[in-house]
């Protein structure tokens, strides 16, 4: 990015830390640690009316655990826009490199370089990336956790609240194949590009769309320091255990805040894709996929 739009965005975080900071002054307030999962007893959040576990920059919002109190007290704050349920997420899948024939365009060329990713990072927002595997680098834990694997460069595991998003579950590794793989013969889409790992499921699968904006503040806020050009979520905003489905762009209509917070990663310059969903709907698709500037 060029100095202009960095300082443009360091003036916007300002504006929206000062905005936030007018919501919750009126309120007794914890706050949970940047870059931790802390937890709140029953007792501590009765001396609270509301605990914050993430504040987020690509929309202008927080998510955390309410008291009754506090809850009443956000109703009633005319700054206040909406209150949105944390909603569940599920990781959804798709069929992949013979369906778009990306093949084709890797023996091209463009500036000098492959069409083939080289020269780009992929921010894969998921259950983790086995970065131990042989297609994605092969790197032992040790070598990611000090930063020296030349394939998958970073990540952050929001489901445990730490910096090792290993998957246990192999539904982000899958993602990580098809978008990446070195594999000879299951090559990915972009072999050449590095990932980025932003795990937002438990190892047990569980999700939230708070973990998932999240992600994208981490992918949005570090793309200069690993040259992030893509975000990629394989994954569906849920009610009652099932896909919520939209038939129109839905930034205003998922009030998770999932949908906007994605398309504002686009709308500063990251090319964000997602998933249609799993459940074969004809009539629309899931969040953040309808997001207005979602792929």
């Amino acid at each position: 990015s060029t100095s202009s739009d960095t300082t443009s965005e360091a003036v916007q975080k300002e504006m929206i830390q000062e905005k936030q900071d007018a919501v919750l002054g009126e309120l007794r307030v914890k706050e949970s640690r940047q870059g931790e999962r802390d937890e709140i007893t029953s007792s501590e959040i009765k001396q609270t009316d509301i605990f914050i576990e993430n504040r987020y920059t690509t929309i202008n919002g927080f998510s955390g655990l309410v008291t009754a109190s506090g809850l009443e007290e956000l109703r009633n704050d005319p700054l206040v826009k909406s209150i949105a349920y944390d909603y569940p997420v599920m990781p959804v899948l798709s069929d992949s490199i013979p369906q778009i024939n990306a093949s084709h365009v890797w023996n091209l060329t463009a500036g000098g370089k492959n069409i083939n990713g080289t020269g780009i990072t992929i921010c894969v927002i998921d259950t983790g990336i086995d970065y131990t595997h042989p297609a994605l680098g092969g790197c032992s834990n040790a070598s990611f956790l000090n930063g020296s694997c030349a394939k998958v460069l970073g990540g952050y595991d929001y489901g445990s609240g730490d910096a090792d998003p290993m998957d246990v579950n192999s539904h982000g590794t899958h993602v990580a194949g098809i978008t990446a793989s070195e594999n000879d013969t299951y090559r990915g889409v972009a072999p050449g590009a590095g990932l980025v790992a932003l795990k937002v499921f438990t190892n047990t699968g569980s999700g939230s769309t708070s973990d998932v904006i999240s992600a994208i503040d981490w992918c949005k806020n570090n793309r200069s320091v690993y040259n992030i050009s893509v975000i990629t979520m394989s994954l569906a905003v849920t009610s009652g255990g099932s896909e919520l489905i939209f038939n129109s762009s839905c930034d205003s209509d998922d009030a998770s805040g999932l949908a906007s917070a994605a398309s504002g990663a686009a709308a500063a310059g990251i090319f964000v894709d997602a998933s249609a969903g799993n459940a074969g709907s004809s009539s629309g698709i899931t969040s953040p996929g309808g997001g207005v500037n979602v792929t």
